[in-house]
């Protein structure tokens, strides 16, 4: 299974996301239509309330946190708008939760129905890596493939759902900065087994698809 991903830093610019050495990525839909073999296959929006609610939250504990994504997929431009985070409860552990994390099926349930009645649909999910790389693990890789699965969009052949990984007190990090990696999972080519990561999946920053109600 290959894994598309980037790593961002919140930005306060609307229509931009800050990367590595200041680089400003304004990725457009358009920019990936028809999409190459390997290649991002859409378009990443997301909202900056949605980056900094989901850095709040992971800052809040040094166990791993976990949550869904709301927004809307924007089947004609190829574009997954990411408006906002909804934090889920975890499954009990018998250990510290630093290193693992899995969503209470319940809490799930619940939380799919609040951001049914924000006009919003679930688009993603995402969870922290409090003090080791935001890098998917193969648990993550397993789960983000289930979502896809249950998400393919048959009319357009893609599985508009992504996962996010949000990396805060990792020591090994250049900055204080927290680390934003969103991911999607790939089919294999049939000879390899572990094929290598994907290339990057940029995001943009922008407003909201549609308007919030409260």
């Amino acid at each position: 299974t290959t894994t598309t991903t980037t790593t961002t830093t919140p930005s306060s610019q609307a229509g931009a996301a800050t990367g590595p050495a200041g680089t400003e990525w304004t990725a457009s839909p358009e920019k990936y239509e028809p999409p190459a073999p390997g290649a991002q296959p859409f378009a990443v929006v997301v909202h900056p309330d949605a980056a900094f609610l989901c850095d709040l939250h992971a800052h809040l504990a040094e166990a791993e946190i976990i949550g869904l994504l709301g927004g809307r997929w924007d089947p004609a431009r190829r574009a997954m708008h990411v408006q906002a985070p909804f934090p889920c409860r975890a499954t009990p552990r018998d250990d510290d939760g630093a290193t693992d994390v899995e969503m209470d099926p319940a809490s799930e349930l619940q939380v799919r129905d609040v951001i049914k009645r924000h006009d919003m649909d679930v688009v993603g999910w995402y969870h922290s890596h409090p003090k080791f790389a935001a890098e998917p693990s193969v648990t993550d890789i397993e789960n983000q493939r289930s979502y896809q699965g249950l998400f393919h969009d048959d009319a357009s052949g893609l599985a508009p759902f992504i996962g996010l990984i949000v990396g805060t007190y990792d020591t090994a990090l250049p900055s204080s900065a927290s680390v934003f990696r969103y991911f999607h999972v790939a089919a294999p080519p049939d000879s390899l087994k572990h094929p290598p990561p994907g290339p990057p999946m940029v995001p943009s920053v922008g407003p909201a698809a549609a308007p919030v109600r409260a």
